[in-house]
């Protein structure tokens, strides 16, 4: 009798112990899996970002090279230098069409010096009609915008550039924007299309630093 309660008492105690092993080695295994295919996958999206920010690095460069060898002053917004950007994937064919439709409405003229130019004057014209106009601190964040177009998140700027779009649109369309020459509404429009080129060739948030990092590692 004995016996038999020993040979029971060693069966079940083997029985729970080999559960326990079951119990305890299935989750870790399993663990170990998961954060194995998590690694694999973080690393790998880690290396394609890199590759797509040097491409884009690379496809900003060439542009610079054909379009404004001379720096951002010369460069001229034409369908030519459009049609570049969404060749390199720098634009969607949606924002090509849009920008295409814009040209065509503005009929762009001169270059971003020109307009640089254009914004010192009426920068001037404002302050001596009203040193307190709001509108001129938004014509020189475009300004400091447009002077460093190949790289607009180092421009000396405070305000997004779709913010500043929004408030020249609405400075166009009030009774003072009415009021304007045809050079000065023309000027502005230019200003607004350059302004809506630099926000589309501008990184998102979290790449853009590697990028800008990038260019000054390969210049």
């Amino acid at each position: 009798m004995n016996t038999i309660l020993s040979m029971l008492g060693g069966g079940l105690a083997e029985t729970a112990t080999a559960a326990a092993a079951r119990n305890h080695t299935t989750p870790a295994a399993g663990k170990v899996e998961t954060t194995t295919g998590t690694n694999e996958t973080t690393d790998a999206t880690a290396a394609s970002s890199q590759v797509e920010l040097s491409t884009r690095a690379q496809k900003i460069r060439l542009l610079n090279e054909e379009f404004f060898p001379g720096g951002p002053s010369t460069v001229q917004i034409s369908p030519a230098f459009v049609e570049r950007l969404q060749e390199y994937g720098l634009i969607s064919g949606a924002d090509a069409k849009r920008l295409g439709a814009d040209l065509e409405d503005t009929q762009p003229e001169g270059t971003l010096g020109d307009i640089s130019t254009f914004i010192d004057g009426f920068v001037d014209k404002l302050t001596e009609e009203n040193p307190d106009d709001g509108f001129i601190d938004t014509l020189k964040s475009a300004q400091s915008l447009i002077d460093h177009f190949d790289d607009p998140r180092s421009a000396d700027s405070g305000t997004a550039i779709p913010t500043l779009s929004a408030q020249i649109n609405q400075y166009l369309a009030s009774d003072r924007g009415q009021s304007l020459d045809e050079q000065e509404t023309h000027a502005l429009k230019q200003l607004n299309l350059a302004l809506t080129i630099a926000d589309k060739m501008t990184p998102a948030t979290r790449s853009s630093q590697k990028i800008n990092q990038y260019l000054a590692f390969a210049s």
